[in-house]
């Protein structure tokens, strides 16, 4: 029974242990913005969907030891380098300006935007995202890539 009851957790895990995600400086990125909104963030979040299916209403937050969560101040898709030039930067296209991503794809990667300065290596601030995978299971994936379960149907 135990042996069941493990093989169940980690097929449920599955696909959100396959998510990734890291902080990059605002400058590490181009991007390519259509609207009238135009951010100069200070940081950016890359939420990575390595797994084979899409995951849904993937948004992050962040948060300073003096002060509350913040969400994301926008959004957007984010390209990789390219094969051809691996010098250039990877870019982020068109960003909108709302802290959540409905859909990431199987394989694709979104930027989400934050306008403050945040320590990426220090214990100044703690971030970390919030998504449903397709079993409809809400996770959250905190900055030191630990994967908590919290529940059915998202938020």
């Amino acid at each position: 029974l135990r042996e069941l009851q493990q093989r169940e957790l980690a097929r449920e895990r599955e696909q959100a242990d396959s998510v990734d995600f890291a902080v990059w400086r605002g400058g590490a990125v181009l991007i390519l913005a259509m609207s009238a909104w135009t951010p100069e963030p200070a940081a950016i979040l890359v939420v990575e969907n390595k797994s084979e299916r899409p995951i849904r209403n993937v948004k992050c937050q962040v948060r300073s030891k003096s002060g509350p969560a913040q969400e994301a101040d926008g959004c957007g898709y984010m390209s990789a380098a390219s094969d051809a030039d691996r010098t250039a930067p990877p870019r982020l296209f068109d960003p909108a300006a709302e802290p959540l991503a409905r859909v990431i794809r199987a394989g694709d990667r979104y930027g989400f935007l934050f306008e403050h300065e945040m320590a990426t290596g220090a214990d100044d601030h703690a971030y970390w995202v919030d998504f449903t995978d397709d079993a409809n299971v809400y996770w959250q994936l905190d900055k030191d890539m630990r994967l908590i379960r919290r529940g059915n149907g998202g938020y």
